[in-house]
């Protein structure tokens, strides 16, 4: 039978600023993440789906499970959202290889 995974999995995010911090919320699983600047802000998104995969592989759970996908503002403000920033590949990397493909985020910032 034939690998259905896919090698790569997108995960949708909204950027915007909130008392002078920038926030990332992630759409297909409730996760957020802030920083005072972009470059922070992209670290600790990269920084919080790798702990994800770590903690899942570990459990040996499916990564994200239980957690529910954000509320429908945020993905309105996702689908208005005038500008999108595609992600790069993780620059963390994990002990051991994992069966869970690579996530890349796709932001959009409103």
């Amino acid at each position: 039978m034939p690998n259905t995974v896919p090698s790569t999995v997108t995960l949708s995010a909204i950027v915007f600023q909130e008392d002078g911090w920038f926030c990332a919320r992630f759409l297909e699983y409730d996760m957020a993440v802030q920083a005072k600047t972009l470059p922070d802000l992209h670290y600790e998104a990269q920084r919080l789906i790798v702990s994800h995969l770590a903690i899942a592989e570990e459990l040996k759970q499916e990564p994200f499970a239980g957690l529910s996908p954000a509320p429908k503002k945020y993905w309105e403000m996702f689908e208005h959202a005038p500008l999108t920033v595609a992600g790069q590949r993780s620059p963390f990397r994990l002990p051991h290889p994992i069966s869970y493909p690579s996530i890349v985020p796709e932001y959009r910032v409103a």
